[in-house]
Order: structure tokens, then C-alpha cells, then sequence
């Protein structure tokens, strides 16, 4: 009967060590510091001289990039130099300048477009 009774315990603790590491709470871009801060400019002459460093450095990673809006869609905004922003929800846009935080997800080859998910609007300085 003990040994029945440490049995028990001890698949409910790897039960619940179990449900811990699948569900454990996902990241918020909001509260990690960036590992880049730059233009939009900059960080597309960056990618161009060197590919395979940015993306070893930058891909799933928090950048903030400052730049100038070309065009607004529903919940994504394109920057110069081929910078594209998705946001969860239509952002308030007041100027053509604009800075954002977001997770950099990756080049696309086919549009020639750096992308970006998870982006907040940051106040512009």
C-alpha cells in the first residue's frame, strides 16, 4: 500500500512537470529589450551587405526600427526600403515617420520584403 501511494505521487508530479514545459507562457514583445535599434535604412543596407549575419543575429529576435510609412493596410504597414510590419490590430498612425517594435520573422526573396510580426507603434522621438 506505501509503495502504491509513492507511485501515485510520483506520476502526478511528472504529470503536472509535464503540463508546465508544454504550456509554458509565451513571450511578449512589449517587455523584451531589443537585441537591434536602428533605421530602416540602416537595417536594410545591413541585410544587403551581409544576409546569413542578420539572420544568424536578428531572426526571432526583438528589434526596434525607425522609419518613413509608404503604405497602410489593415493590420500591416510597409516602410521604406521594403520593411513590412504586421500588427495584431490596425495601429493609430499620426505621422509618416514611424518607430515599432517587433519580432523579425525572415526575408522574403519572392516580394524583396524584410518581415515583421508581433510589432507595436513606440512613441517617435
Amino acid at each position: 500500500m506505501k509503495r502504491k501511494g509513492w507511485l501515485i505521487l510520483l506520476i502526478g508530479i511528472a504529470l503536472a512537470a509535464l503540463f508546465f514545459w508544454i504550456y509554458k507562457p509565451h513571450r511578449t514583445i512589449e517587455s523584451e529589450t531589443p537585441s537591434y535599434t536602428g533605421t530602416a535604412v540602416d537595417f536594410a543596407q545591413l541585410f544587403n551587405s551581409d544576409k546569413n549575419m542578420v539572420m544568424d543575429k536578428c531572426l526571432n529576435k526583438t528589434l526596434v526600427i525607425t522609419g518613413k510609412l509608404v503604405e497602410q493596410n489593415e493590420s500591416l504597414l510597409i516602410l521604406n526600403n521594403g520593411i513590412v510590419a504586421r500588427f495584431s490590430e490596425t495601429p493609430p498612425i499620426k505621422d509618416s515617420l514611424i518607430t515599432f517594435k517587433g519580432r523579425f520573422i525572415g526575408y522574403d526573396e519572392l516580394l524583396e520584403e524584410l518581415k515583421f510580426d508581433q510589432c507595436i507603434i513606440l512613441p517617435t522621438m
